[in-house]
């Protein structure tokens, strides 16, 4: 654990380089409307979730801004998501695999330039979460299944799990697909309807939460414009920004 510790800290930590293009732009909308006492999404121009920019907040939120923390929380994340893995495959399968598979994900997020401190770390860290969830339903429906709800409360947890992970990334909504088709594919034939509401209720839940918290602090109308609309119109933009793609651009980028 040691080991993978220092693989995941200390390549990225140590770095004296300034903050790469997109580090520097979340850090400002993070810090910029604070100090005006604006809602972060009224400066917003991209059209990301608000998971990562609140995480920026939390890190620079008591002094003044600064990447390092933001930079360390980031590797903790990382880190969590590589034990994740060596935990889940140490146990299904072999220690072999748990550590080539922890090794391999933290390495790749270090040695990625501008990569380790973006939206990718929290979001893989839910939607690896999610995943093993998944793998514990479908455990748990095999040892039960004349009774299938045993493996309900994991697929409501993965669908939580799933639903934070897009609040850091839209792309995670891609592994809600597969949960689904996986739901249905492992679920006995009777629970199958029950596996998959319960993982889209688990989602539902989260997104209603992160909603109900933008409206609250009266950021969803710039939120609305910067994701959905944008989203929508084939835009990687909010419209302040007078930037557009054509949408078939768009979605070759999201692909």
């Amino acid at each position: 654990m040691a080991l993978l510790a220092a693989l995941v800290l200390l390549p990225y930590l140590l770095s004296r380089r300034p903050a790469w293009l997109d580090e520097a732009i979340f850090a400002y909308m993070a810090q910029g409307p604070s100090l005006a006492g604006l809602p972060y999404y009224q400066a917003g121009y991209d059209n990301k979730p608000p998971g990562i920019f609140l995480l920026y907040q939390l890190a620079q939120a008591f002094d003044n801004a600064g990447l390092f923390r933001v930079r360390l929380l980031q590797s903790v994340l990382v880190l969590a998501t590589s034990l994740l893995l060596l935990f889940w495959l140490r146990r299904e399968g072999a220690p072999l695999a748990g550590w080539w598979a922890a090794a391999t994900y933290a390495l790749l997020l270090a040695f990625t330039p501008g990569c380790l401190a973006l939206t990718e770390p929290p979001m893989a860290l839910f939607a690896a979460l999610a995943m093993y969830l998944a793998h514990r339903a479908w455990r748990a429906g095999e040892r039960a299944s004349a009774c299938p709800r045993g493996a309900g409360p994991y697929w409501l947890a993965a669908g939580l799990a799933v639903g934070v992970a897009t609040g850091f990334k839209q792309v995670a909504v891609f592994e809600l697909a597969a949960l689904m088709t996986l739901a249905v594919a492992v679920s006995p034939a009777g629970g199958r309807a029950a596996s998959s509401a319960a993982l889209g209720v688990g989602f539902g839940l989260s997104w209603a939460a992160i909603l109900a918290w933008m409206a609250l602090s009266r950021q969803f109308p710039e939120f609305w414009e910067a994701v959905f609309k944008s989203f929508l119109a084939g835009g990687a933009a909010a419209p302040a920004s007078g930037r557009r793609e054509g949408l078939l651009e768009h979605w070759r980028w999201i692909m």
